[in-house]
């Protein structure tokens, strides 16, 4: 239900995702010239949200629902004024699918400690896209910024049987606006009813912030759950998705299976996998890391670069938010949230 990739690095080749989805197993930490890697774990502060009693009035259903009840976990992270948000995903226990998620916002001086919001700032409405929302609510987001300081968010739309990758803008993380389908209108429509998650804008560092980039005249995203694919967008509203050739016609391309590692792609060329870590920079290791709705997973959905260190935000057995850190050179590389 999560995963991640990120952004531009420096020299020839300059991508670099770090791309997350897969179950944990293998030992070993990932580590190369061009990597992020290694990473300091916090594990005395996991996790750093605990599911609770916070009330929000429900406007499908009209009544009052104890919103990140059951499970917070699936950060994304921005930096603004100085602070570190990060923007969870939580779940009630009320929904017939195991939960309806929300997503919420939490605020940190330092990045380490953090304060919620008592209510959640994006969340199924009576609205156009109820359709999309209805049982599962929206889940898993990821937020860079565009130039004029505009938030924009990509995020799973859950029906209850069908997850949609979706589109929202924001001002000041708070007030969010929905656009609907990040590649429904692609094709005639084509991929509107198909399964579709984890969205990643490649973006490059401007001091701490994290702004969307084009490439050849067009932003790209990273986009995908088992396989990752890419699509093209003019606005980081409308997205279509990049296909490739086959004998037997045109399909979706995808860059490469399951794992999760560090990947470096071609500045020019985001398609272009330069190399690859071929062992795992982070997994579950303890006991309330293991356990939770997905056993034995780690999924990387927040980056940012703040007070001269990298920090990475990550959910564990999609049941909590833990925080690593890398003094690794911020000059060389500027990872996009995951």
């Amino acid at each position: 239900m999560g995963g991640g990739r990120g952004g531009p690095g420096a020299g020839g080749a300059t991508w670099i995702v770090a791309a997350a989805g897969a179950r944990t197993g293998a030992d070993g930490v990932a580590g190369s010239s061009w990597t992020m890697s290694p990473f300091t774990r916090h594990d005395e502060l996991f996790p750093l949200l605990q599911s609770d009693g916070a009330t929000f009035a429900c406007p499908v259903s009209g009544k009052p629902v104890r919103w990140r009840e059951a499970y917070v976990f699936s950060p994304a992270a921005v930096v603004r004024d100085g602070r570190v948000y990060l923007l969870f995903r939580a779940e009630d226990a009320v929904g017939t699918r195991g939960g309806t998620s929300r997503i919420g916002l939490a605020e940190s001086r330092g990045g380490f400690h953090f304060e919620a919001d008592p209510l959640p700032v994006l969340y199924p409405d009576r609205d156009v896209f109820l359709e999309y929302e209805r049982e599962g609510g929206g889940e898993d987001p990821r937020v860079v910024e565009r130039e004029d300081g505009t938030y924009v968010m990509t995020y799973t739309a859950f029906s209850g049987t069908l997850a949609r990758l979706s589109v929202a803008t924001s001002p000041d993380l708070r007030t969010w606006t929905k656009h609907g389908l990040a590649v429904g209108k692609a094709v005639g429509g084509r991929y509107a009813n198909l399964w579709s998650k984890s969205g990643a804008i490649v973006c490059r560092r401007v001091g701490d912030r994290l702004v969307a980039t084009k490439v050849n005249g067009r932003y790209w995203m990273y986009w995908g759950e088992t396989d990752i694919y890419l699509a093209v967008s003019d606005d980081l509203v409308e997205r279509e998705p990049v296909l490739k050739e086959k004998r037997t016609g045109k399909r979706l391309g995808a860059l490469f299976g399951k794992g999760q590692y560090e990947v470096l792609f071609d500045r020019l060329d985001p398609s272009a996998v330069i190399a690859r870590c071929e062992r795992y920079f982070l997994r579950a290791e303890r006991q309330n890391e293991v356990s939770g709705q997905m056993e034995n997973t780690a999924f990387v959905e927040g980056v940012v670069s703040f007070r001269g260190k990298w920090f990475v935000y990550y959910t564990m057995a999609e049941g909590g938010i833990g925080v690593a850190t890398s003094d690794r050179p911020r000059t060389t590389y500027a990872p996009e949230s995951v």
